[in-house]
This record gives structure tokens, C-alpha cells and sequence, in this order.
């Protein structure tokens, strides 16, 4: 009996999902450490921002999103980023940017440069504008230099040590202010020299004029003060902010006349009536206060705050703020806790947290500025909401293994060597279920290479004789117990086999890479099989147990990861060295990408595939998370029955992957009778009710149906498999298309009896 709506007419009758293969969403965490942001006054919706890690960005949507900008003579690259912009208040279509120990000039928006020629010795930190006038100061921490023609010279104004902000007073051309170790300093030649404001020596990081007046100077410094003088600096009176944080710098609103910012290294105050009193504007930045470094206003209304920790924004003026635009942290692994649950994911801050798959990332109460670097996570089976985090404690080198509860409020360290090195390998046993191991590289002061747990990680015991062993893999052979897998990383390509749970180990050659090897990882589904990877030769697979290895031809770096189907052999995504994704269903003889990571060749780190959903979370080297939905074109939708002798029918599909025009594709089942009949139906929806023991997984309408016979020796249970081809015509709109698959055996065994395989969502890809 056969039956066939073939799939050109199903795209008559079927409309396929939105989203197609690799359809990607970023989910964080956002953040970063940015220098200085700019507003277009002209178009409120452009912006400039400088980032530590990649120069210069731009937006044009008001910050939601940014791209990179190669600026024409601006050298901006990794860690050479500008440190301030600043608009010229008399001509706006004037930008400023200071770099290293340069002054830059630009008329186009910040598409093209000129270097100003300020003689600094040290990395410039502001830059002021005298008011109607062609006057401009530049200063460092120990110079201030004066141009009295818009930068065509320079002269030596002042020099001293730890200066802080220079600014003019925007009602009086002549005076300009400087912040000081020693206390304010004043100029009332236009900025060309500086003498002492008055008898106080505090040490003062800010400065500020009110607009109206050249005598109502305000100043901050440390332990939370702003000091107000309305008498250039003569005396002055003190406001207390009630926190011990210092003023690092203040900001006159451009868009609200009057309003005055006060920049705290860790928070921000307003006043509207000239410092008489001052309100708290942090609301909405997150608890561990970023660092601020720089506040822009738009003509809109909407301010922008940059700092060494996110970028926000607060629309209308008004806190709080709210974390926009840049997925830009760099990541080591990634998790997910629960099917369609939360996602994890980790860095040298601690551990990340999302929701769910369409959640945005949020620090968990695991992050830290320093000392929660995590390599690894390992979701405990049994609890989701308990994590085993390998790393490194605050010590550097100190490899460490923590258990974080309650999302992460809960912190114990079961395990922690000093001058270790890193736990840079955590592996689970699946047949020992709660036997775990934790390598340590590159293992120094004769700390154990290798570590054991029975206990789920609550407590752990060295492994004798791995003293000498620098571990960055483990996998335990989940086909036969008791045998493990290791990798040493100080003896490239050196494999350490044992097949008595860690007694005694044999030592095998390995592949011998020509770079660092990282990463060994066992297949769940087909016995005999591992994969690993070094940064010279890429990515490897075993065939016999990790004794030999062939190269697969995709590159490999430090913190390459694979994430396997846990049902479907030959199954897996792999993250490769420039920023691709890629996915096999041949065991690694083929790949196609899946991903790319914008900003490429930043990689692809950790890797965990939601097998319930068929989404791929994606952490990233710089590029923050992603979830990239239907990354697999399968998804197992369980319901098997058993049949005779306890045995469970399998369906996985065989050929390559499910595509437009792949006229290979196929779906096979095993694990029947012998000689039973089998009914392959396929259909376009999941009745999802229980039948013959199992779960009705496909329904009408129908798209295909067949009658197949299994082979195998007639009446032997287990013994029987099929295989059904099913070529894909290349039609274009069939991407996207849902179908529901499910083999129905009949059990000679006992004549009236239905044996059900799992049922398979399968989703065409383009």
C-alpha cells in the first residue's frame, strides 16, 4: 500500500513557518566596555560610539543597532579606541576625537579624519571648545595644551600631575577651569595659561561652569563631594552625595537648559537649580554599577550613557536606563538547564542566564567583575537549576570546580588547586550517572591533572598518578563502562585510555597535531566513535575508541565546541575558527553552516542544542549569544511502543540533510521484528494522543504512506529494519514546510499487535 501527495504539490497547499534554517536571534548578553558616545544634533536617530574592542560604531537607528565604521585617518583597531568625542558648540557639524596622544577633527560625520597635531606626550583624555571663539584646550593627565586658531598651533598651557577635566566657561570666551591633583585652576586668558583658583588644594577629577555664569564653578572629587564656588573658586561650599564613589567628571545638558550631570565612577546625580541639590539618575543600571565614561543627548529627548560595562539608553530624558544595541562579550561555553528552558551561557565574569529561547541574556547572581571565570557548565541531570562550573578562581591560576544554586546566589567550591592552572574539561559519566571527572591544565606545582566526583561534583578526590597530565578532555565512553577517554594537552596529541574508571590508564600516540589540542568529545549514539580538535590540524574523529584519527578539514581553536543530536547518529554542529557553524549528518564526511557570526572572523564558542525545539544556542568569542532556531532540520518527538522482547523501534532519518532538492534524503527505521510489516505514514500535523502503547505523532492530511516489509531474520525481535527513500524536488517554497513521520510495525509475534517507532517532526530546509 503506498500513497504520495508529492511535495511540489504540498507547496500548493502548505505554507511554509517565517523562520528557515539558521534563522538567528541575539540574545545577549549586552554589553561591553565603551569610551565615549556621540549624537548627530542634526538627526537625533545617528550615533558614534567608541568601543574598546572595535573602534569605532555606528548607529542609524537611535542605538538599537550598530555597525562598524573604518574611518578614513582615524587608526582605531582591538584596544585603540578613541577615548572622547566632543562637538564644536560653534559650528555642530564639528566633531572632535581624541586617540592615544591626537587630536581629530572631522566635518562628515565621523566618515573622514584630520589629525590636529596636538605635541602631547601621554594619551589625551578631553578636549574643550571655547565658546563663539577659535580657542581649544587638549589636555592629558599631566598636560594641558592651548591652540588659539582651531588647532593650527599648539602651546604648553600647564602642566602638573594627575589633571583631570578642562573646560571653558560657556558665558565668558576668556575663562576657562582645569580640575587638578591640587586643587582648581583657572584661566582668564582664553585657556593660554592656568594659576591657582584659590587657596584649596582638593584634589578634584571634575569641572563644570554653570551656563550663565563664569563664577558659579562646580568640582568633584573623591568620597562622593561636589564642591560649588560662586566665586570662580575662591571658596567653596560642599554637597555630600551620601556614597563613598568618586565625581569623575560632569556633563551641562545640551538639550534641557540649566540641567548639570554629575558623573560618578559608579553612578549619576542631577541638578536642575545649580547644585543646590542633586538628584540620583541611575535607575535601571544594573546592581554591580557599571564604571560611567561618557553621556550624549539627543535632540529627540533621549540620553545615551556609556560606560565600561554596556551602553544604555533612557528615552525622553528621563531614568531609567535600559541596556541597548551590542551583543559584544566574549563567551566561553553554553547551556541549556531544561527542554525549552533556561539557556546559560559563561565568560571571565561568571554565568549568564536566559529565560527562554526568546528571552534576552541577564547576569545571574554568579557575575562578577573578576574572579568567576568559567570554562565550562554542566547542568546537573537531576536538578536544573544546579550548575557545575569549571574555571578558574580569583587567584588567576587557581582551577577551580563551583556549584552554583539558585541561580547562582549559592556558591560552594568543592574543588579548588592553587597554581593549578584552569579546570578547563568537566565530563559526566552517562552510564556511572553520578561518577564525574575534572581536568586541570596546564596543571602546575604537581596539582592532580585529573579529578574524580561520585557524587555529582559535591565533593572530589585526586586521580593518582595524573600529577604530570595537563587535562583539556574528557569523555567517557557511554557504550561501555568503566572506560574513559582523556586528552593531555602537555604531550600533544598523547590519548590516555582506561577501561576500569580511572585504576590504570594506557597511553596511546593520539593524532599528534601540529598545534594545541582542546577539545575530545565521545559521541552519544554510535558506539566506538569520539571527535576532537587542535588549532592546527581542525577537527578529528575515532572510529576505534580513540586509537586512530582522521581529519575532517574544518579548523579548530581554543574554545571550538560540539553539540550532538542526542537520537540522530552522525548528527552534530561544530564551531569552527572563523565564525562559522556548521552541521553534519554523516558523522563530519560533509558540513553545511548553520551560522555565521556577524562580525566574522570572530568564532563560535560553546555550543548546546535544545533537542526538543531544534534550536541552537550559540555563545560567542565577542559576539555575545545566539539562538539560532531550527538549526536542526529534525526534531524527536518521542512516543515509541515497545514490541516483542522489550525492544524499542528507532526512526532517524539516513542520507543528507532534509533539503530543497536533495534527492538522497531518506528516513529508515530499525529495532522491529523480522520479516514484520511495517506502514510508514508521513503527515502535516501531530495528532499527539496515545496509541498501541506509545503516542500518535502524525496525522492527516497525509503527504506520504507505505507498506515496507522489515528485514532481519523473520520472528527475531529487534532484528528487523527499513528504509524508505524520499527525494525532495528543488522547489523553492516547499522551504520551511513541517512533516510528522512515524513507522508503524506489526508484531508477528503476536498477530494483533502495533508496535510504534518515535515520531519525527522533519522541517525542509532551503
Amino acid at each position: 500500500m503506498k500513497r504520495l501527495l508529492t511535495l511540489a504539490a504540498l507547496a500548493l497547499v502548505a505554507a511554509p513557518a517565517a523562520a528557515q534554517l539558521g534563522t538567528p536571534i541575539t540574545l545577549g548578553p549586552f554589553g561591553g566596555p565603551f569610551q565615549s558616545v556621540d549624537v548627530d544634533p542634526a538627526n537625533p536617530q545617528s550615533l558614534l560610539l567608541s568601543n574598546v574592542e572595535k573602534g569605532v560604531l555606528r548607529s542609524t537607528d537611535g542605538g538599537n543597532s550598530f555597525l562598524p565604521l573604518q574611518p578614513l585617518g582615524l587608526p582605531v583597531g582591538p584596544f585603540q579606541f578613541v577615548r572622547r568625542f566632543e562637538r564644536n558648540p560653534n559650528n555642530p557639524g564639528q566633531l572632535f576625537a581624541l586617540l592615544g596622544s591626537t587630536a581629530y577633527s572631522s566635518l562628515d560625520g565621523g566618515l573622514s579624519w584630520t589629525d590636529l597635531g596636538v605635541p602631547a606626550a601621554s594619551d589625551l583624555r578631553w578636549i574643550a571648545v571655547q565658546p563663539g571663539g577659535n580657542g581649544l584646550l587638549a589636555s592629558s593627565s599631566a598636560e594641558v595644551w592651548h591652540s588659539p586658531d582651531a588647532g593650527a598651533s599648539w602651546n604648553l598651557a600647564f602642566s602638573g600631575l594627575t589633571l583631570g577635566q578642562v573646560t571653558f566657561a560657556p558665558s565668558d570666551p576668556s575663562r576657562a577651569y582645569l580640575a587638578s591633583f591640587n586643587g582648581l585652576r583657572i584661566s582668564t586668558n582664553g585657556g593660554a595659561s592656568f594659576a591657582p583658583a584659590g587657596a584649596d588644594t582638593t584634589w578634584l577629577k571634575g569641572v563644570a561652569v554653570a551656563p550663565n555664569d563664569p563664577n558659579t564653578v562646580f568640582g568633584g572629587g573623591l568620597s562622593g563631594r561636589i564642591k560649588k564656588s560662586t566665586n570662580a573658586g575662591a571658596t567653596w561650599t560642599d554637597t555630600l552625595l551620601g556614597t563613598s564613589s568618586s565625581v569623575e567628571f560632569f556633563e551641562l545638558d545640551s538639550v534641557v537648559p540649566g540641567r548639570i550631570w554629575a558623573c560618578l565612577l559608579d553612578r549619576l546625580y542631577t541638578s536642575d537649580n545649580l547644585g543646590a541639590s542633586w538628584a540620583f539618575a541611575s535607575q535601571g543600571l544594573p546592581a554591580s554599577q557599571p564604571i560611567v565614561t561618557d553621556l550624549a543627548f539627543a535632540s529627540n529627548g533621549n540620553q545615551y550613557l556609556s560606560t565600561e560595562d554596556g551602553f544604555f539608553r533612557a528615552q525622553g530624558g528621563v531614568p531609567p536606563w535600559t541596556l541597548i544595541g551590542l551583543p559584544n562579550l566574549p563567551l566561553f561555553d553554553a547551556a541549556i538547564a531544561s527542554p525549552g528552558g533556561k539557556r546559560l551561557v559563561s565568560n571571565f565574569r561568571g554565568v549568564y542566564a536566559s529565560a527562554g529561547p526568546l528571552f534576552p541574556m541577564a547576569p545571574t547572581a554568579w557575575v562578577f567583575d573578576f574572579g568567576a571565570h568559567t570554562n565550562q557548565i554542566l547542568v546537573d541531570p537531576t536538578n536544573p537549576d544546579r550548575w557545575i562550573l569549571g574555571g578558574v578562581g580569583a587567584f588567576i591560576d587557581n582551577a577551580t570546580v563551583r556549584i552554583a544554586t539558585n541561580n547562582g546566589a549559592n556558591i560552594q567550591t568543592p574543588l579548588e588547586y592553587f597554581g593549578g592552572g584552569q579546570v578547563r574539561a568537566l565530563a559526566l559519566d552517562p552510564i556511572g550517572q553520578t561518577q564525574m571527572l575534572a581536568g586541570v591544565f596546564p596543571n602546575g606545582f604537581q596539582q592532580p591533572g585529573l579529578s574524580r566526583s561520585t557524587d555529582l561534583g559535591a565533593s572530589w578526590s585526586p586521580v593518582p598518578g595524573t600529577t604530570s597530565w595537563g587535562v583539556v578532555g574528557v569523555a567517557y565512553d557511554p557504550f561501555v563502562a568503566g572506560r574513559i577517554v582523556v586528552l593531555d594537552g602537555l604531550i600533544p596529541g598523547n590519548i590516555r585510555i582506561s577501561t576500569n574508571g580511572g585504576t590504570s590508564w594506557t597511553t596511546l600516540p593520539g593524532w599528534n597535531p601540529t598545534a594545541q589540542p582542546w577539545l575530545l568529545r565521545a559521541d552519544p549514539v554510535q558506539p566506538g566513535v569520539f571527535y576532537g580538535a587542535d588549532e592546527g590540524v581542525g577537527l578529528l574523529r575515532s572510529v576505534n575508541g580513540g586509537v586512530t584519527w582522521t581529519p575532517l578539514g574544518e579548523s579548530a581553536y581554543e574554545r571550538s565546541d560540539i553539540a550532538f543530536h542526542p537520537t540522530i547518529p552522525g548528527l552534530f554542529w561544530f564551531s569552527n575558527a572563523d565564525g562559522r557553524v556548521r552541521v553534519t549528518t554523516d558523522g563530519g564526511n560533509n558540513f553545511a553552516d548553520v551560522f555565521t557570526v556577524p562580525e566574522a572572523p570572530v568564532a563560535a564558542s560553546g555550543l548546546a542544542l535544545d533537542a526538543s525545539t531544534g534550536g541552537l544556542l550559540v555563545a560567542t568569542a565577542g559576539n555575545s549569544a545566539w539562538e539560532v532556531f531550527f538549526a536542526s532540520p529534525y526534531v524527536d518527538l518521542g512516543g515509541a511502543s515497545a514490541g516483542a522482547g522489550g525492544v524499542t523501534p528507532r526512526q532517524v532519518p539516513s542520507g543528507p540533510l532534509a533539503q530543497v532538492g536533495n534527492t538522497g534524503f531518506a528516513l529508515g527505521a530499525d529495532r522491529f521484528v523480522g520479516g514484520a510489516p511495517v506502514l510508514l505514514h508521513i503527515g502535516l500535523a501531530n495528532l499527539s494522543l496515545p496509541f498501541a502503547g506509545g503516542v500518535l505523532g502524525t496525522f492527516e492530511p497525509t503527504v506520504f504512506q507505505a507498506a515496507l516489509l522489515a528485514s532481519g531474520a523473520p520472528g527475531t525481535p529487534g532484528a528487523g529494519s527499513v528504509n524508505q527513500p524520499l527525494p525532495i524536488p528543488p522547489t523553492a517554497s516547499l522551504a520551511g514546510l513541517e512533516l510528522y513521520s512515524q513507522f508503524f510495525g506489526f508484531d508477528t509475534t503476536s498477530p494483533f499487535a502495533i508496535v510504534l517507532s518515535n515520531a519525527l517532526r522533519v522541517r525542509l530546509l532551503p
